[in-house]
């Protein structure tokens, strides 16, 4: 499956043109793909919000890393954050992605 190795390289900040290049499948696929990935994330990120409220214990570590993209349509421009955040709470790892 070549969705994965996509999203990674348009993570990477390889254009879309570039990744159906490279993996020889059409533009549109591609748009697609992260299209489709963009849309889990923005429900990824509503279940973090519900589900923050329940972490009890006392936090021993967390560390947040973001990157920020935007999509471009028609006049209109749209802003994604994406960001993975890992927390260590009383000496259990919970590890959070999201794309």
């Amino acid at each position: 499956m070549r969705t994965l190795p996509a999203l990674r390289m348009y993570a990477n900040g390889m254009s879309m043109r570039a990744i159906s290049r490279v993996l020889n499948v059409p533009l549109g696929t591609v748009f697609t793909w992260i299209k489709h990935y963009g849309q889990k994330y923005e429900r990824l990120v509503d279940l973090w919000n519900k589900a923050k409220e329940l972490v009890k214990g006392k936090v021993v570590t967390k560390v947040v890393d973001e990157m920020w993209t935007y999509l471009y349509r028609n006049t209109r421009t749209f802003y994604k954050w994406v960001f993975t955040c890992y927390v260590s709470i009383s000496g259990k790892f919970l590890d959070l992605n999201f794309i």
